[in-house]
């Protein structure tokens, strides 16, 4: 499963799907699942420090709330 995900909507997959989760960029709670993580943060600064090194100065980061998900 990719992305952020509540505990019930996973517990929801579960009960449809006996099958095993792995959580990418993913994080739960209440129990252990095997998860693969992005060091965001690195990754970040990686990047601007890529583009400050070529010359650009005005660089925004658009993104979203981590607790954004909408049913």
């Amino acid at each position: 499963m990719v992305g952020a995900f509540l505990d019930e909507t996973i517990s929801s997959m579960l009960n449809k799907w006996a099958v095993p989760i792995v959580l990418v960029d993913g994080y739960s709670d209440t129990k252990s699942y095997d998860m693969v993580i992005s060091d965001n943060f690195s990754a970040a600064y990686q990047a601007v420090e890529y583009l400050n090194k070529r010359g650009h100065r005005h660089i925004e980061l658009v993104g979203g709330k981590t607790d954004g998900y909408q049913r």
